[in-house]
């Protein structure tokens, strides 16, 4: 999740070096809605949610895993990953 909001932040902070093609229309979709420019100052926070499409099994089995290493009784209590230089 951390990594995530890292991508993101970086995505917004490059952003403004982006350069559009003149074919895109960045406001042509009718879901959105387009601002005043004056309606948000630079030092004013913006809250972004985020949602993310997860796959039950895949998230049944990353839990099951968690709780394996997290269970002082299980064989594979404590064999958490480690980064090797």
């Amino acid at each position: 999740m951390l990594f995530a909001l890292l991508i993101v932040s970086i995505a917004v902070c490059s952003a403004a070096n982006v350069r559009m093609e003149p074919s895109v229309h960045v406001f042509s979709s009718k879901m959105w809605l387009k601002e005043a420019q004056s309606a948000l100052k630079e030092e004013d926070p913006i809250e972004a949610i985020l949602v993310l499409k997860t796959c039950p099994y895949k998230l049944k089995q990353f839990e099951n895993t968690l709780l394996d290493l997290s269970t002082p009784s299980s064989v594979n209590y404590g064999k958490w990953l480690k980064v090797s230089l």
